[in-house]
């Protein structure tokens, strides 16, 4: 059903308070992408580091002069870019060696993705048990606005059926 009146709706969507929401949202999420960054700064993490470059660096020739886990991911996102757009790549060579990659990647990575989550738990534990409050009633806003807004689309399409 095509609803012709929708000032009904778009007034109910206007009730939320979006620019509230999306500031904090905007916020909570750049305090949790930092606290995320800074994890890979613990003993524990960096300990593993070296081996985990040395494990990466056999993945490919491509990847002998990569310095840490950003360099190789920066190497290997250019080597891809490159491939990609090369019209003489070979699609199922260029596929294969996507996967190979990959998988090697994985599990040159995997001790230091082992090593992160009882640190990450912990993290995030925290950051919820600080934020339930605003995530509740970010939560809260944005069932009732989208209620509202059912509720004001129903009204617009009873009265177009009338």
């Amino acid at each position: 059903m095509v609803v012709r009146d929708l000032a009904g709706c778009i007034d109910a969507f206007g009730q939320i308070d979006q620019p509230a929401i999306f500031d904090v949202v905007t916020r909570l999420s750049a305090e949790w992408f930092s606290t995320l960054d800074g994890l890979d700064d613990d003993p524990t993490i960096q300990a593993l580091i070296p081996d985990v470059m040395d494990c990466a660096r056999r993945i490919d020739p491509v990847f002998a002069d990569a310095r840490d886990p950003q360099h190789w991911l920066a190497i290997q996102t250019g080597r891809q870019a490159t491939m990609d757009n090369d019209i003489n790549t070979d699609r199922d060579l260029f596929h294969q060696t996507m996967i190979d990659w990959g998988r090697a990647w994985a599990d040159c990575i995997e001790p230091v993705v082992t090593a992160r989550t009882p640190i990450r738990t912990a993290a995030r534990s925290q950051r919820i048990d600080r934020d339930y409050p605003q995530l509740l009633g970010i939560k809260d806003q944005l069932t009732q606005g989208l209620q509202d807004f059912q509720h004001a689309a129903q009204q617009a399409a009873q009265q177009q059926n009338n």
